[in-house]
């Protein structure tokens, strides 16, 4: 499951998206963190209160407890495409998604991300592991790239993306961004370097034979808040515990450097605070990073209550697990720092437990 955004601009309000398998249906919520961002951090002690989410903005509907999606966010606009190949379209304050046209090919991995005004890319994340899994499968039928833009006379419409010039076999992906105004989306292929496309021109570029050094998806910060800079903020790459690093990439440099990491027990709450829930422990990974604009960064977290997987857990208990998202602000004085704020807590939907911000 993958999510990607086009930034919105000195905001505090993230959109975060719950999957409610029980209900059939992944929803869209729209949480206002001012609360979060003001004021000095809280105590890592100081568990806050468990709150419920609100209701959901837009539900979107699956047509089995097994059918997963893909979810990218540009302004307004929210589309998914899923492992069934429907593609469904709202825009925010509309309650109920629209369905789009059907995708050229299924994914069971795939990625969206924003490829300019009213285009989104998917990318397929694990191209071989599904060309392995079918034995029935030719090979017109291998996962491809895709285009999704809205036509001149008003219906959205799938376009073929061939894979970028030179590209041996169909290897993994193994991190993307998609850049500030989203008309270039940057993909890293495994051992075989990076490549940019751009939508406009519907033409893949090479950046060069390194990949970038963060895993999946990434957040490019390149607002006036730093100066000019271009920053890359995702999970480390690469390494044994990179799914519990957080790192800044310089992308002025040639390759992309890593200039500062941090673990996220620096940034999100302690794995133990004395006064959190009995029993309840980080999914790092399960940790998904969103930019609001202005240097605010939100993580989210899902947290677990470990008694579950002893004593058993069924419907009628209460979901173990619960959401955490903990506001942070870039600063450069004239160190990069992250200076953490507050953090909330949110129970899961019964059955829940996937979640992600846009």
């Amino acid at each position: 499951m993958a999510a990607a955004e086009q930034p919105r601009q000195d905001s505090s309000v993230a959109l975060v998206m719950v999957h409610g398998p029980k209900e059939l249906a992944t929803l869209l919520y729209e949480l206002d963190l001012q609360h979060i961002f003001s004021g000095q951090p809280s105590d890592d002690d100081e568990f806050p209160p468990v709150l419920s989410f609100p209701k959901p903005v837009v539900r979107f509907r699956l047509l089995c407890r097994g059918e997963v999606m893909a979810i990218a966010s540009s302004g307004n606009l929210v589309v998914t495409a899923t492992t069934q190949g429907r593609t469904l379209i709202c825009n925010r304050g509309n309650t109920d998604a629209s369905a789009g046209p059907d995708q050229l090919f299924t994914k069971l991995f795939q990625a969206l991300a924003p490829a300019g005004d009213d285009m989104f890319l998917s990318m397929p994340l694990c191209p071989q592991a599904e060309i392995d899994s079918d034995p029935d499968r030719t090979g017109e039928q291998d996962p491809c790239f895709e285009l999704l833009l809205r036509l001149p006379n008003g219906p959205w419409a799938w376009h073929l993306i061939p894979d970028p010039p030179g590209l041996s076999g169909k290897p993994d992906i193994t991190g993307f961004f998609a850049d500030a105004a989203g008309a270039h989306v940057w993909v890293s292929f495994k051992d075989q370097g990076t490549f940019s496309f751009d939508a406009a021109r519907r033409r893949w570029r090479m950046e060069g034979a390194w990949e970038l050094p963060l895993a999946g998806r990434s957040i490019l910060v390149s607002d006036g808040i730093l100066g000019g800079r271009k920053l890359l903020f995702g999970k480390l790459r690469g390494c044994e515990d990179e799914y519990d690093r957080l790192a800044a990439c310089d992308m002025d440099a040639r390759p992309p450097a890593i200039i500062k990491c941090w673990s996220l027990d620096e940034i999100c709450p302690s794995t133990r605070p004395r006064a959190w829930p009995r029993g309840y422990l980080k999914l790092y990974n399960r940790t998904e990073l969103a930019y609001l604009g202005g240097g605010r960064l939100c993580i989210t977290m899902l947290i677990e209550n470990n008694h579950h997987r002893c004593s058993g857990w069924s419907e009628e208990r209460p979901n173990p697990h619960l959401l955490t998202i903990t506001a942070v602000d870039v600063k450069v004085t004239p160190e990069l720092q992250l200076i953490k704020h507050k953090f909330s807590c949110y129970s899961m939907p019964q059955d829940s437990r996937a979640a992600w911000a846009l």
